[in-house]
């Protein structure tokens, strides 16, 4: 009995092997310990003793030892099969446990991964405008001087408008190269933005900077090899020092950018220090860039709509959409006076998918109101029109408004790169949406007369330099009435613009021209006056 009770003593120290996690193959050996077996060895110790003591064996004691056989199998079976499932509960744990050290090291590089992107610039790989603040800060703080060069690439936009926007991302990453492989001075690279770069240099020694600038300006107007063609770009760069320019790393980068942009006008010359001098004209871009931003979310852009005539019925058909600015300040500004700087800084692309939204809205709401629907011609810039959004965009109004797509009319320039596969894709695609396309200002680009006959067009306006003084101008006159003749025979419809004697415009309905416009019709009006005048 005293050896029964001690087997009770051994499951404390098996407690405790489990409490303290030790391994399960340590435990699994005590199976074959002899201390295990206390209790049944006892029991069949007190039996022995029993059959010996009544000189010999009765039932009961073979019974009873045959049931402790029994007993005992079946605690050896059960304990082996114990054994087994925590054999395979130990695999399924090392199992998972691998799969969690999987996942936690595939969640580690993700979040490298992230951190990494936070700070990069995922193109060229390079530092991002966000990682530029944190480190001119730095430098600032710790009262480091430093110059900041603003890098523009200056013919990027021809790279992507020519080729294709591949090639532009492969240039940029080229440009990224040689700029870190060139660097001189210990200076830092950074990317601002589409074609734009930043560079921290830790000297504002003139001499020494413009030493550095001058190699980074060589190095980037050596050839660049893309996809097997040779091409050449150049680059202007503004310069600001700190804290002798600046002692706050936006003002810093405003100045840069100011210098910049001085260089890009200034010929012959690649890069500009930042001066004084400078500041008005550049700073009144850059505040006039500011407010229209603005100005769209506040909803200062109108539009205004110039009356088509149409010839053969001799009545409006349709209309020009033009875009006003009710500046808060200057009042009603013309197109001319803030689309070339929409244009420059790449803000044409919201500003011109604003104005299709609004077109389709307007003829929308003209149609609910009862008016017979009338075509309405807008003008997209090569900007807009190359972007990857812009068909995207434009089937988006086109839905959200429910506008028959015969009658918006898209006007495009001779610039747009006919030849590019991106674009002729978009003008594929806009044609089969059953938008009408036409070709702007035709006659003052440099296209070949060879696209006319295979593009998707419709239509053709004749630039008002053509038409102002046709009458007085015999060659003008001979080219009008070319264009009309060519027109004919490839069964184009004709637009004049900037009509405004009678005497022209007899002319053109007897050479059979389609549609005039100018301001012996009608000058652009808002949509309102344009409803009661001519939709009335």
């Amino acid at each position: 009995m005293v050896l029964v009770g001690s087997a009770a003593m051994y499951t404390k120290e098996l407690d405790a092997v489990v409490f303290h996690k030790e391994p399960a193959a340590d435990v699994s050996k005590s199976l074959f310990s002899f201390r295990l077996w206390f209790s049944t060895i006892s029991v069949l110790l007190l039996l022995a003793v029993i059959v010996v003591r009544k000189d010999g064996f009765d039932l009961i004691a073979l019974g009873c030892i045959v049931s402790t056989l029994l007993i005992m199998s079946r605690q050896m079976y059960t304990m082996f099969e114990n054994r087994r499932l925590v054999l395979e509960l130990e695999e399924k744990v090392l199992q998972r446990t691998e799969e969690l050290l999987q996942k936690n090291k595939e969640l580690e590089n993700s979040t490298e991964q992230a951190k990494f992107l936070a700070g990069h610039d995922p193109l060229t790989g390079l530092p991002n405008r966000r990682e530029f603040d944190r480190v001119a800060a730095e430098w600032a703080a710790n009262s480091k001087n430093f110059a900041l060069l603003f890098i523009d690439m200056d013919r990027f936009k021809w790279v992507n408008d020519t080729m294709n926007h591949g090639v532009g991302d492969l240039l940029l990453r080229q440009v990224a190269e040689r700029l870190q492989a060139n660097i001189k001075l210990e200076g830092r690279v950074f990317r601002q933005g589409g074609d734009e770069f930043l560079i921290l240099l830790p000297s504002t020694d003139v001499r020494k900077v413009e030493a550095a600038v001058d190699e980074l300006v060589q190095a980037l107007e050596q050839v660049f090899h893309l996809h097997g063609k040779e091409v050449f770009v150049s680059a202007s760069v503004g310069i600001s020092s700190y804290p002798k320019d600046a002692k706050d790393v936006e003002l810093l980068t405003i100045k840069a950018d100011i210098a910049m942009y001085a260089a890009k006008k200034s010929p012959g010359k690649r890069w500009l220090f930042y001066d004084e001098s400078l500041h008005p004209v550049e700073q009144s871009k850059l505040e006039m860039e500011k407010e229209m931003r603005y100005g769209l979310e506040r909803g200062e852009f109108l539009l205004h709509f110039q009356p088509l005539y149409r010839l053969d019925i001799d009545t409006v058909a349709g209309a020009e959409v033009l875009m006003r600015w009710n500046h808060p300040k200057q009042g009603l500004l013309p197109p001319n006076q803030f689309i070339p700087l929409a244009e420059e800084s790449r803000f044409i692309v919201r500003l011109g998918n604003w104005l299709i939204r609004e077109v389709c809205r307007q003829w929308h709401d003209w149609r609910d109101q009862g008016y017979e629907p009338i075509s309405l011609a807008v003008n997209i810039s090569v900007n807009q029109f190359l972007h990857p959004e812009f068909v995207a965009e434009l089937e988006a109004a086109l839905r959200e408004f429910d506008m028959d797509p015969a009658y918006l009319e898209l006007e495009i320039t001779e610039n747009i790169p006919f030849c590019d596969a991106h674009a002729i894709a978009v003008l594929a695609h806009i044609s089969q949406l059953g938008v009408r396309m036409s070709i702007d200002d035709f006659g003052t680009g440099y296209s070949s007369l060879q696209y006319i006959q295979r593009l998707p067009v419709h239509t053709l306006k004749i630039d008002r330099a053509f038409v102002y003084d046709m009458m007085q101008n015999r060659n003008n006159r001979v080219l009008v009435e070319t264009i009309l003749v060519m027109a004919n025979q490839l069964e184009l419809d004709v637009i004049a613009e900037g009509v405004e004697e009678q005497e022209q415009l007899h002319f053109l309905k007897e050479k059979g021209c389609t549609f005039v416009q100018g301001y012996l019709i009608g000058k652009p009006v808002a949509a309102e006056e344009f409803r009661l005048r001519w939709l009335g």
